[in-house]
């Protein structure tokens, strides 16, 4: 049976070894990147920095595209849109040519509606792809040390905590419960409209009614070990920051700093498309 294609994966890496605060700091800035500067090869080179850190985190390109799969569709339609209904630039060809004298043509594909395809495009590959390797190399448990270290309390946490501890947890109870209809001579995937209804009749129902007792059970775990009774609380192991920690905070403040101070003081992006 297949299992969950989310959640923290356990690795012996350079990048597991960085403290989760360093790893945070990193996804923030490089969505900040992501969606500030529009520049392809500034696009391109986040994605390539990206796929080193996969590497570099000793997890497989394989796992990384997967994060995209379940969002390929979104992404290639906004980026269609973009291209089709973009009239700015030089017109490289019409989809819809003449047809008769005053009639046409119609939706022009310009320079700009490409450019501007390919940079919202690696817009989103990118922040679902930094977040997909923030989430699979930091541990929860250590994630929650390391804000409660900066004097965050422990309740605020836990909360992001406990989003990254259920998230692969409904989502392998979903293949479960979709295994579990297809044994049983249930087609939930035919069709398109129909296909989307029998999803939520025998997949979304039974996930709903599951999610209320894990939150009931949740609950009273939470109750009977005294969650919020003390207004701090222990860890066994409280991440702390290396001389690389702060070499690698350092780098990427001054890096963002740098491209933002020339997008909005110095000069135009470099652009390879457009």
């Amino acid at each position: 049976m297949r299992t969950s294609s989310f959640g923290y994966l356990q690795r012996k890496s350079f990048v597991h070894r960085l403290n989760p605060l360093t790893k945070f700091t990193v996804l923030i800035l490089i969505v900040i990147l992501a969606v500030t500067l529009v520049s392809d090869i500034i696009a391109l080179c986040i994605f390539s920095f990206l796929l080193l850190g996969f590497i570099g985190a000793g997890i497989s390109l394989r796992y990384a595209f997967g994060r995209l799969r379940r969002l390929l569709t979104l992404i290639l339609l906004i980026a269609l849109v973009q291209l089709l209904f973009t009239p700015y630039g030089a017109v490289l060809f019409y989809l819809i040519p003449p047809l008769a004298p005053g009639f046409g043509p119609f939706l022009p594909i310009t320079t700009v509606g490409i450019s501007n395809a390919f940079n919202l495009a690696f817009r989103l590959i990118n922040i679902v792809l930094a977040s997909a390797l923030f989430v699979a190399s930091t541990d929860p448990s250590r994630f929650a040390a390391a804000l409660t270290s900066i004097r965050i309390p422990y309740r605020y946490g836990y909360t992001l905590v406990l989003a990254l501890r259920l998230v692969p947890l409904f989502d392998e109870e979903s293949n479960t419960v979709q295994s579990a209809q297809r044994a049983r001579g249930i087609p939930v995937d035919q069709g398109v409209i129909r296909g989307f209804l029998r999803r939520i009749r025998y997949t979304f129902m039974p996930m709903l009614f599951s999610a209320l007792g894990r939150v009931d059970s949740l609950t009273l775990a939470m109750d009977g070990r005294g969650f919020g009774y003390a207004p701090t609380r222990t860890f066994l192991v409280f991440p702390k920051f290396t001389p690389t920690d702060w070499l690698i905070v350092i780098a990427s403040v001054l890096l963002t700093g740098f491209f933002l101070w020339n997008f909005l003081f110095v000069t135009a992006l470099p652009h390879i498309i457009g």
